[in-house]
């Protein structure tokens, strides 16, 4: 019961991130996935249309550039930022390309956690948001993986995306990654429809599973809906290649991982 009425106040959601992780955006060969990005921009459509505000947080440099080199991962640290300094510029241009069919504006914003250290910047970070939206641009964020140390990574974009919903404000954090959510059981597939803050045996189910082609694992998508909380922002994990799967969610199916860490039914 408690599930079914926090769904349902999900089509409330006016700010929504969505952050798409590598083996959405790529096909299993690495190239980028026209087909499914071109569905997802036909529901932003029409989430659009019902006055709701978007915001991408993307993965996938890493991926294209090394497609591009012919190779999936090399030891050579500086290697690898060449490779995402040259996936970006194609993620971009193929994130372009899929837009510009729609007719909709975009915007690229490469950011490290050094941005995030003070509240100056991260209202610079802010500001230039909110006037984007604002514009009716849709932002797409990801971490600049080409100057980024140990430091001042966020380790991956699900953390990234944490952080944008928090200084944002935003009603919903939704995560797309090749898997239907979190488990209880991953042999079975046995996906935990709701999480609240009176879970304590999350870890429990949590793996550290990674597909072959992002850095995260889903303790790093428990991360982020623990940032998203600070400002009481709901988080939804879920699988990206299920179909019409941004409306399922916003219309309250009981699809995916609701993660609800500030629970207003208590």
């Amino acid at each position: 019961m408690v599930v079914f009425l926090v769904r349902n106040q999900l089509n409330k959601a006016k700010r929504i991130i969505i952050k798409l992780g590598t083996s959405t955006i790529l096909k299993e060969n690495g190239i980028f996935n026209y087909e499914l990005i071109n569905g997802f921009i036909k529901e932003i459509i029409k989430l659009k249309a019902q006055g709701k505000e978007i915001v991408i947080v993307s993965s996938g440099a890493v991926g294209l550039g090394n497609n591009h080199l012919t190779w999936q991962k090399s030891e050579d640290k500086l290697l690898n930022k060449c490779s995402a300094s040259i996936g970006q510029s194609k993620l971009m241009y193929s994130y372009q390309n899929s837009f510009d069919k729609f007719n909709l504006s975009i915007a690229q914003l490469l950011l490290t956690n050094k941005n995030f250290k003070t509240n100056r910047r991260k209202k610079r970070i802010k500001n230039v948001l909110e006037k984007l939206l604002e514009i009716g641009i849709i932002p797409i964020i990801n971490e600049n993986d080409s100057i980024t140390e140990s430091e001042t990574s966020f380790g991956d974009n699900d953390i990234l995306a944490g952080h944008i919903s928090n200084i944002t404000k935003a009603n919903l954090l939704i995560i797309l990654s090749n898997v239907d959510g979190i488990y209880r059981n991953y042999i079975k597939k046995d996906v935990i429809n709701y999480i609240s803050k009176t879970d304590s045996t999350i870890k429990n189910y949590v793996t550290s599973n990674r597909s072959s082609f992002g850095k995260g694992g889903m303790m790093s998508k428990i991360h982020a809906a623990k940032i998203c909380s600070q400002t009481n922002t709901m988080t939804v994990i879920a699988n990206g290649q299920e179909k019409n799967i941004l409306l399922k969610i916003i219309n309250g199916k009981n699809i995916g991982t609701l993660i609800n860490l500030e629970d207003s039914s208590k």
